[in-house]
């Protein structure tokens, strides 16, 4: 493809395209398909596919290669699973958690310190269970 850059984020059944330069035809495999262009993402979830139009999500999009998590209003639960694949850990929810966290931060940060960063502003605990394991509940 010339003149055009764009970023796929895959994880279990979710896909996200976002286009930063150029077009990018996004299709699922229920054959519907979609063309995005600069600035814009789209999101396959299962049978779903959802346009988003949005300068904040291609920087989410993009922050990856700047060694940084971004995230906007994404289910806390997802937080906690990208941190357990970016860092090679094990997080227990020991809570039915149903909050969506917003916030940044650098992937050359240990553990301890994201989980400080996402934690103690929602008031929930985790303890290190073992060398790469942490319990999340809110005792």
């Amino acid at each position: 493809v010339l003149g055009t850059s764009f970023n796929i984020f895959a994880r279990d059944d979710k896909y996200k395209v976002s286009c930063f330069t150029g077009a990018v035809k996004v299709s699922s495999s229920e054959g519907e398909s979609e063309i995005i262009v600069k600035h814009q993402s789209i999101e396959i979830k299962g049978a779903q596919m959802e346009l988003i139009d949005s300068d904040e999500i291609i920087e989410e999009a993009a922050a990856w290669k700047e060694n940084r998590f971004v995230f906007t209003s994404v289910p806390i639960r997802e937080v906690f699973e990208e941190l357990e694949r970016q860092l090679d850990i094990i997080i227990i929810l020991n809570v039915d958690l149903k909050v969506k966290y917003t916030g940044n931060f650098s992937r050359g940060s240990s553990a301890e310190e994201l989980l400080d960063i996402i934690c103690k502003p929602l008031e929930i605990n985790y303890k290190k269970t073992n060398l790469n394991t942490y319990e999340i509940n809110t005792e």
